[in-house]
This record gives C-alpha cells, sequence and structure tokens, in this order.
C-alpha cells in the first residue's frame, strides 16, 4: 500500500511544483482517484465555487448540478480508496458564498461540503497566532509550511490537531471519511519547493496513519457480525448497487440534457456560436446546408425546388434594416455566380440576454420590414426556429411544410409551436 511512488496532487498553489506534485481543479474531469495524496487549500475551493456561480445561467443550473454530482462521488470513491486529504485552512471556511437557490444545488454548497465534511458539525472562534504545543507526527510538516491560524476551533469531527501553547481550541482537525482521511491544517506561511524533504514528510505522515495498529481492522471483523449488523451490510450492497445504477442513469439524463441545452443556444448565443447551431437545426432537420467561404452569407440552402440564402444575426436589440441590406447584398452576388433566383432568410436572436418572456419591443423594426418585404424576405427569430425544431423532433411537422413556411414568407414569419413544452413563455 505504501511506496515510493505515491502520487500526490494538489487543488491550489501549496507546493512550488516541479513536475513531482500535478497541480488539479476541483470543478475537472481529473480522475482523483488516481492520486494516493491530494493537498486543498480552501481558499481554491471558494475560488471555483464563486467562479461558478458566475458562469451559471439557469438554463444550465440542471447540467451543472449533475456534474456537481459526479464530482462529488468521485472525490467519495477517492476516500473510499484510501486517499488522504491534507487541507490547508489559508481562509475561514463553511461560509455560503451566495444566498442557497431551491432549484440549483451548487449554491448550497460550501468548501466543506465539496469534501464529504458536515460543516455543522464544526464551529470555531477568531484567534490569530503561529505557537503551537507538542505536535508529534506533525513536526515534520510544521518544518517547511510553518503553520500559523487565523482562528481556533471549538467543536470538530473527527480528532482536534495543533493545540495552541495557550488558550482554548485547536488550529486543526483530522476527520475519517470512508476509508480515507482529511487532515485539516493551519494555514502554511510558506511555499516549499517540491523536494526529497518535503515529500518525505508528507510521506511519513500517510504511513504512520496506514501504520497506526489501533486503525487496522483485520479481514475477519467484516465477516464477524454483531446483533442485527447483517441487515446493514446487506443494505449496503443493495444500496451501493443502487447507487451505480442511479449514477449510470444520472449520466445518461446528462447527456440527454447536453443535447437540449446545445439546441437552446439558438436563443441566448451571438456570432460563429449561433451560425453553428443555426446550421445544425437545418442539417438534423434533413436539410443540404452548405457554408460559403469567406465574408460571405452565413449559410446557403441547396435543395432540388428550394434554394435560400441565409444571415444569421445574435444581438442586444433589435435587428436593424442594414442586416436587411446586407442580406440583399449575398442574395444578389448567389445569383451573380450561379445564375439561381435564391430566397433572402434573415435570421436574428435579437435581445439575446433577455429571457424570451421579456423581450417585449419587435426584433424587427417597421423601416426593416419594408424594405424586406419589397424583397421578398423572410424573417425569422430564433426562438421560432426553435419551436420548428421541437415540433420537428417530435413528428408534429414534416421537412416540407417547413420548406413551404420558409419559401412563402415575405416577411415576419410567424409560427405557433405546437408541442406542448413547458418552457417558460
Amino acid at each position: 500500500m505504501l511506496n515510493a511512488a505515491l502520487k500526490i496532487g494538489q487543488i491550489g498553489d501549496i507546493l512550488d511544483d516541479s513536475g513531482a506534485v500535478e497541480s488539479i481543479h476541483y470543478f475537472s474531469n481529473r480522475n482523483f482517484s488516481d492520486f494516493d495524496i491530494l493537498l486543498v487549500k480552501v481558499s481554491k475551493l471558494y475560488k471555483e465555487l464563486t467562479e461558478n456561480f458566475k458562469l451559471a445561467h439557469s438554463l444550465e443550473y440542471a447540467r451543472i448540478d449533475a456534474f456537481l454530482d459526479m464530482t462529488k462521488t468521485e472525490f467519495r470513491e477517492f476516500l473510499n480508496h484510501g486517499g488522504l486529504v491534507l487541507l490547508f485552512l489559508d481562509q475561514i471556511p463553511m461560509e455560503k458564498p451566495v444566498e442557497p437557490v431551491t432549484a440549483f444545488q451548487l449554491r448550497n454548497e460550501n468548501e466543506f461540503s465539496l469534501l464529504m465534511l458536515n460543516s455543522d458539525d464544526f464551529d470555531f472562534h477568531t484567534k490569530v497566532g503561529n505557537e503551537f504545543g507538542q505536535l508529534g507526527d506533525l513536526e515534520g510538516l510544521q518544518a517547511y509550511f510553518k503553520f500559523q491560524y487565523r482562528f481556533l476551533w471549538d467543536q470538530v469531527a473527527g480528532t482536534p490537531l495543533f493545540k495552541p501553547k495557550k488558550g482554548k481550541g485547536y488550529a486543526g482537525f483530522k476527520s475519517k471519511v470512508g476509508k480515507g482521511w482529511i487532515y485539516g491544517l493551519p494555514q502554511a506561511t510558506r511555499r516549499p519547493f517540491v523536494d526529497g524533504g518535503t515529500l518525505s514528510a508528507i510521506k511519513t505522515l500517510r504511513e504512520g496513519i496506514y501504520n497506526d495498529i489501533s486503525l487496522q481492522i483485520p479481514g475477519w471483523v467484516e465477516r464477524f457480525l454483531v446483533g442485527d449488523e447483517e441487515k446493514y451490510a446487506v443494505l449496503k450492497k443493495k444500496l451501493e448497487k443502487e447507487q451505480k445504477l442511479l449514477q449510470e442513469k444520472i449520466l445518461e439524463n446528462e447527456q440527454q440534457l447536453e443535447q437540449f441545452l446545445e439546441i437552446k443556444r439558438l436563443i441566448f448565443t451571438g456570432d460563429t456560436a449561433l451560425e453553428q447551431v443555426v446550421e445544425d437545426v437545418f442539417r438534423r432537420i434533413g436539410f443540404n446546408v452548405s457554408v460559403p467561404e469567406g465574408n460571405n452569407d452565413d449559410l446557403n440552402i441547396v435543395e432540388k425546388d428550394f434554394t435560400a440564402v441565409v444571415e444569421i444575426k445574435g444581438i442586444t436589440k433589435s435587428a436593424a434594416t442594414s442586416h436587411a441590406a446586407q442580406l440583399e447584398k449575398w442574395v444578389s452576388s448567389y445569383f451573380a455566380d450561379n445564375h439561381v433566383e435564391a430566397k433572402g432568410i434573415l435570421i436574428v436572436n435579437a435581445f439575446k440576454d433577455l429571457a424570451p418572456k421579456d423581450r417585449k419591443e419587435n426584433a424587427f423594426p417597421p423601416d426593416l420590414v419594408k424594405f424586406s418585404t419589397k424583397k421578398e424576405h423572410c424573417l425569422m427569430v430564433t426562438l421560432d426556429l426553435l419551436n420548428l425544431y421541437v415540433d420537428f423532433e417530435n413528428g408534429l411537422v414534416t421537412k416540407e411544410e417547413i420548406k413551404v413556411l420558409l419559401s412563402t414568407t415575405v416577411g415576419i414569419l410567424s409560427y405557433e409551436p405546437r408541442f406542448q413544452s413547458g418552457q417558460e413563455k
């Protein structure tokens, strides 16, 4: 179990990395169980949490929470494999960075809950210092990190550590979680280089933990059942099996949600991202789509009985007549190059930063509509394209019907969705 090739990872700048220690993020696809020891900085966990809050859009809550659940499950597996966490308490943990949101689990998390610790089991008072009593097997770490504390624990889950020379409380703790251990350490005032001495101090601590006779459990103990322990042992196996099946269903569901999110990019993106998803939607419906090279129209639809030149805009306000004029330029260029009359279609994600229900103004102002009507353009908002696609996927409208709608519409296309979804209006 113990050897010179222990793999160490760090979440936060704890060791001056020279390649012997891998720096990772908590919120990532990195497999925690690849490591034997993880060094974690509380401030880094806090930063990752708050960054995810800022980036999170309500449309992505379910996806982010599914990823959170998967990440916490993998961290729990790391501990159940006997992993050791050295948690550097460089700031006060457990305080929720933002107000909780019922429909968004991530906003109910804190640094401790990410590590499978219950913050209700801990209590502290503010006190600053750097003098400790006897540290025992922690002396090696103290020599390299030179710990100081900014608060002292009055209550911990597990065993308190780092007793100050004077006063009440403790500056650290150790908690057994599953088959692994979490050591809460005071703030480090040094960031030591990764050398033989530093690694040796960390490995010595781990060896002390797993070589402690009092902590080792003989194999026969698990088979020696007491009272109604068998009932709980059977239940554990049943729950573990259900957990595995549930995790598989969560991942499958996550893949489905990813597909919906991809389509919903029609209503919150712009520029290249919007062009890509519009192209994908037309392809999925079955249209033959080509993307012109160079600074030209965004895409062309080329069918035997229907040709269209499509201009796509994602903007924070309404469309402008200049957008329609640009479209007409591409229509004229297409005729000059191919001798084919093409239908001009302007697809706009207007007021893209607002939810659809809050888009009160017209996406196409009167002067644009007047210009496009003369040119026989089809004007379309991306929400209508989204509804058309949803109806197509559910067999409520055909490709041929969509083609007729696009080819015959002059001015603003109006489409009433047929699939009754739970979307916010």
